[in-house]
């Protein structure tokens, strides 16, 4: 297998602060932290297909997002993109850092405020399947992120069932004495 350093095969650059923020759902969301939307812009900046992770903050370092359509990138945020997509599936390169967070977590910087350099991440090496392997990856991770969102959301409709039904059966009328 093939390794590549991630500034060999992928762009990294963050963003910049959109002129105005909505709090409501516009056309597009503004990822700026990269955990998690921080709010919505009428345009977007980058394209979809993309991974995301934030350069600085006290509790975001190491999250891996990816974005599947266009959004903001704001300036808090790196966006991480194949520069040669017959090499690199962006999606495979989400799903790796997503389960190797540690390889993130040690090019943290400690100090006012944590941060990962540009520089270090540029450094830090993906193995590189060969491409059909990269879309097996995905397929198998992709099914199973899906079958395991339908059994969260099973999981808390049974729980809400149960709540349900646990208060019909416990809640006694008060008789007068």
């Amino acid at each position: 297998m093939e390794w590549n350093t991630l500034g060999e095969i992928a762009e990294i650059n963050t963003g910049q602060k959109p002129t105005e923020i909505f709090d409501n759902a516009t056309d597009y969301d503004y990822i700026n932290a990269g955990t998690t939307r921080s709010g919505y812009t009428a345009s977007s900046n980058c394209e979809g297909d993309t991974v995301t992770t934030p350069y600085r903050g006290q509790g975001g370092i190491c999250y891996v997002g990816y974005q599947k359509t266009p959004f903001w990138l704001g300036p808090l945020c790196y966006k991480l993109r194949s520069t040669d997509e017959a090499l690199l599936i962006n999606k495979y390169l989400f799903y790796f850092l997503q389960s190797e967070s540690d390889l993130l977590l040690g090019l943290k910087k400690e100090g006012g405020v944590p941060a990962v350099n540009k520089s270090d991440l540029a450094k830090l090496e993906i193995p590189i399947p060969p491409l059909a392997i990269q879309a097996e990856i995905v397929r198998i991770l992709d099914t199973f992120t899906a079958l395991t969102a339908e059994l969260t959301a099973e999981l808390s409709d049974r729980q809400k069932q149960y709540n349900y039904y646990s208060d019909l059966l416990l809640t006694f009328p008060k008789t007068e004495a």
